[in-house]
């Protein structure tokens, strides 16, 4: 009997406290959900209140692309590859002089080498993710703004296209993806001017400034990325 007792008495105060530790857990996660939505508010209420400094939209435009190479074991040559960039940028002023942005971009990118030895051109094409990050010096009551940065890259495809110029060998496009690095890290800098209050025109140079190939891709050679762009872009 006095068993059966104890093992009730076990039950109930195992049951109380599975109730209580609910309870608390609710509450905590009400407290969370309102602390949450505090939060938010007030970073709607701060983005709201300064939204005159901050503005956001899109652009889009042309590239001319390569990469340099330190040790080059086979003569090449390496002309720019054209290429296309799009992308996303938001732009915040801290006064009427200086602010920052970035942008999320899609480039593509690369270089062409004629290897006359094998009369062959080689075309090397990468799709990137690149993300830059910008001090604006704003000029000419903030029409012309100087911009410079360093900018971070994903490496999302590469591709070797080979086009021989003998009949007998067959042109062939192969997947780079295990000799090139996934990041890659560069400085970026350039201008863009505000042709109207929504359109506006920008020029800038990216400077590659670690490695692009890994020690199975390009051994002791090393290649960085050199990128000319011209961007039209809309400020909604």
């Amino acid at each position: 009997m006095s068993s059966v007792i104890f093992n009730n008495r076990e039950h109930f105060a195992k049951r109380d406290a599975n109730l209580k530790s609910k309870k608390l857990l609710t509450k905590y996660i009400f407290n969370m959900k309102k602390t949450f939505i505090t939060a938010l508010l007030a970073v709607c209420c701060g983005l709201y209140s300064n939204a005159q400094n901050f503005s956001f939209g899109i652009k889009a435009g042309f590239s001319l692309s390569t990469m340099s190479h330190d040790e080059d074991p086979i003569k090449t040559q390496h002309p720019f590859q054209p290429g296309v960039t799009a992308g996303f940028f938001g732009q915040y002023d801290f006064t009427d002089m200086f602010g920052l942005s970035t942008e999320l971009l899609y480039g593509l990118q690369g270089f062409n080498s004629d290897m006359e030895s094998f009369k062959m051109k080689n075309t090397i094409l990468t799709h990137n993710l690149k993300i830059p990050v910008l001090l604006n010096v704003n000029l000419l009551d903030n029409k012309l703004n100087l911009q410079a940065g360093p900018q971070f890259g994903i490496l999302l495809i590469a591709s070797n296209i080979e086009k021989y110029s003998e009949p007998e060998f067959k042109n062939r496009t192969t997947l780079q993806q295990d000799y090139y690095n996934l990041f890659n890290i560069g400085a970026t800098f350039g201008a863009n001017y505000l042709i109207t209050e929504r359109v506006s025109a920008g020029l800038r140079y990216e400077l590659g400034l670690t490695d692009n190939l890994t020690d199975g891709g390009g051994g002791n050679i090393s290649s960085k990325n050199r990128v000319l762009n011209l961007m039209m872009g809309y400020r909604f």
